[in-house]
């Protein structure tokens, strides 16, 4: 086991190593050219500096939704409009950049407020942790598939 007492923390986007992170998504057919690195400053509980490069994980948002018989297809449309709706907000409208990574329908229990059952959620996971807030921001107004979340 490795310790460390976090300092700071950031994250990059680099080329996919093989050994080390995913090269193919199997949700959109594609290879991937850029994947997140977080990276971490500490020290460790002896007092040595450290900085380490955490590969494999991808910022994810949740997206409540009713619980559609056609989840799969609806998870696919998802990301399209999602993907749609960043590229035109940043001026690249014509632009086919994917910044979905995948989307998972899970379950879980809201965290705010009280709530009797489990509700259905899709995970949106992201290849940039940049793209987040505007992708939040298009969710909270509706400009993806003509829906609030």
């Amino acid at each position: 086991m490795f310790s460390v007492r976090l300092v700071n923390a950031d994250s990059y986007q680099a080329t996919p190593l093989p050994q080390l992170d995913p090269t193919f998504s199997e949700f959109r057919g594609t290879e991937i050219k850029y994947v997140p690195i977080v990276r971490v400053f500490g020290t460790t509980h002896t007092g040595e500096k450290t900085c380490l490069h955490l590969h494999g994980v991808f910022p994810y948002l949740y997206v409540p939704f009713t619980g559609d018989d056609n989840a799969d297809g609806l998870a696919y449309r998802l990301a399209a409009s999602l993907d749609a709706a960043i590229n035109i907000s940043l001026g690249s409208a014509n632009s086919n950049t994917q910044h979905v990574y995948q989307v998972q329908r899970v379950a879980g229990i809201p965290f705010y407020g009280y709530h009797r059952r489990e509700h259905q959620f899709f995970k949106v996971s992201f290849y940039n942790p940049a793209i987040m807030k505007k992708a939040i921001d298009l969710l909270q107004v509706s400009s993806v598939n003509n829906k609030l979340p």
